[in-house]
């Protein structure tokens, strides 16, 4: 299960965002979105954590999987 730190690292991988013709350096850090960012990365640590009943094993990948994406 991916942590909110693994997320928030995949989006420094080398893509061009840009916010009123300026790129942004760190996409993580930027006013414009690191709350956003910070709220989703704290979703996948509560989904990460066994403790919070969100994962169950998944048969198609013989592992971990959130809740979110079984079938009903």
């Amino acid at each position: 299960m991916r942590t909110g730190d693994e997320y928030i690292k995949t989006l420094n991988d080398g893509r061009t965002v840009l916010i009123d013709g300026e790129a942004v350096q760190n996409v993580a850090e930027h006013p414009a979105f690191r709350n956003v960012i910070g709220t989703i990365a704290e979703l996948f640590d509560i989904a990460a954590d066994p403790d919070n009943g969100m994962q169950y094993h998944s048969a198609e990948i013989n592992g971990p999987a959130n809740r979110v994406f079984s079938i009903p």
